[in-house]
């Protein structure tokens, strides 16, 4: 069980340094591009840190979702090894998909906001 665990350990950290190392590598490269200016119009910069938000919340909300899948995958393994610890395995693994629960349903909210607002720019 201790293997099975660095394992879930090691794809945590793997992921949240994959998800990071993609993100900054989107930043630099779109940074690079001399065609990136902002205009003086306040709501075309409104607009872009709108979209901003949302390509973060992308990252986050998947980078959560892939954190969940592999910590409930981890539990469940836990409960089916050591019958003992099953009701520790259940209680986290449901605050887990509480969490992520809470997490979705704040980023179907901003993407619903931000659908919103392009629809009033046209």
């Amino acid at each position: 069980m201790d293997i099975f665990r660095m394992i879930c350990l090691a794809l945590s950290q793997g992921l949240i340094l994959g998800l990071l190392a993609g993100l900054l590598r989107q930043q630099w490269r779109h940074r690079k591009n001399p065609d990136f200016h902002y205009t003086p119009k306040q709501l075309e910069q409104g607009r872009k840190r709108w979209k901003t938000g949302s390509k973060i919340l992308t990252y986050t909300t998947f980078g959560m979702l892939m954190l969940g899948f592999i910590w409930c995958l981890y539990f469940l393994v836990l409960a089916l090894v050591d019958p003992g610890q099953a009701e520790y395995a259940n209680n986290l693994s449901e605050m887990i998909v509480g969490l992520l629960t809470i997490i979705s349903i704040g980023f179907a909210f901003y993407e619903f906001l931000r659908q919103g607002q392009q629809k009033e720019a046209e």
